[in-house]
């Protein structure tokens, strides 16, 4: 039974949602940076009603992104490849990534590295992305608790940092392997839509991004409304991968990837 929007607003986000889709649509088949969480996989699902995706998940052997990856593609009926990365792959990759952006944070990177593997692996030249619907749905469990007052601060500070900076970083990155990407949640009809709907509303009860939740249930994507997801970094086992190597070489994180930046490679 398909989810009833009685008060009207999450209708109106899953159809700016549709409209932005299907305007930035190209012909022939297009890649989604894919992680199996509700993000990404209602991109993958309005994708599928104009275009031909192919879904893309990074993650080590094993790693839960990439078990739920694919689940999830096979429930949404879309063609899925998993990207095994292992850990040869991950610090030749943090050097490669460090020659394209100016960023050192260990984070930054380990949450880009998926990206940069997709873009970098992949076949289809335009390359969609879930990127934003945490901003703006106020989905990071940091959000939990906070007054509305700091809550809509931290949620309106948090997407003006992405949309200045984590773009410029991610658009390098493509721009890097010949990519176009697509962030359909990062439309500015999709922002205002959003917006118009008080922040405080994406908590019910301990349920986050109750309104994008809503909008797959408006869709009848069934459990993949109800679904948690690991922050990409975790899901994929990349940052795992790089604190056991920095302790393996009696390092912090931090300090591993400063000395393999400056020396280009561990001894």
């Amino acid at each position: 039974m398909k989810y009833i929007d009685e008060t009207g607003h999450v209708a109106r986000v899953l159809n700016a949602l549709k409209t932005t889709v299907k305007e930035e649509q190209t012909e022939g088949e297009v890649a989604v940076a894919y992680s199996g969480g509700i993000d990404s996989s209602i991109v993958a699902y309005l994708l599928g009603e104009h275009a031909e995706p192919n879904l893309y998940t990074v993650g080590l052997e094993g790693s839960y992104d990439l078990t739920v990856g694919e689940e999830t593609a096979d429930y949404l009926g879309l063609p899925w490849e998993g990207i095994v990365i292992d850990e040869d792959d991950v610090i030749s990759t943090i050097l490669e990534i460090c020659r394209i952006i100016p960023t050192r944070n260990p984070t930054t990177i380990s949450f880009e590295m998926p990206l940069f593997l997709v873009v970098s692996r992949v076949r289809e030249r335009h390359v969609y992305s879930g990127q934003g619907a945490d901003e703006l749905f106020a989905g990071y469990a940091r959000y939990v608790g906070m007054s509305e007052n700091e809550l809509g601060k931290s949620v309106s500070d948090d997407l003006a940092r992405l949309l200045d900076t984590g773009l410029e970083y991610e658009r390098n990155i493509a721009l890097n392997r010949f990519k176009e990407l697509h962030y359909p949640y990062l439309h500015q009809r999709v922002i205002d839509e959003v917006r118009s709907i008080p922040v405080i509303e994406e908590f019910r009860g301990k349920e986050r991004k109750a309104t994008l939740r809503d909008v797959a249930r408006l869709l009848d994507m069934g459990e993949i409304a109800d679904r948690e997801k690991k922050a990409a970094q975790y899901g994929s086992g990349i940052m795992r991968c790089i604190r056991q190597v920095a302790k393996r070489n009696g390092m912090t994180v931090r300090e591993f990837v400063r000395t393999l930046t400056l020396q280009g490679e561990m001894p």
